[in-house]
């Protein structure tokens, strides 16, 4: 379940619900949260798709929502230990 947002006339994937989204839809921000819906507060705008996504959500049971996935980090290669100098005579 991802949120659309019009940005340009040209739809893509938000990054999160917006508060009026929720709001329209009937759920709480604390209940959207712990479902694992992912919420953008700084989103201001209300789209009916993204409000039916949430209503649909709700009736199917499905208001767990996966959770974005991330490249796993690359882990810091390890220095190699070189050798001391040998002693001077």
């Amino acid at each position: 379940m991802e949120p659309k947002v019009n940005l340009a006339k040209s739809p893509r994937v938000g990054r999160g619900f917006s508060l009026p989204e929720l709001k329209k839809a009937g759920i709480d921000i604390r209940v959207a949260k712990r479902s694992g819906i992912i919420v953008d507060k700084r989103r201001r705008s209300a789209y009916d798709e993204n409000v039916k996504l949430l209503k649909e959500s709700l009736k199917g049971g499905k208001a767990k929502e996966k959770k974005p996935t991330q490249a796993p980090k690359k882990k810091a290669a390890k220095a190699k230990k070189t050798p001391p100098p040998p002693p001077k005579k």
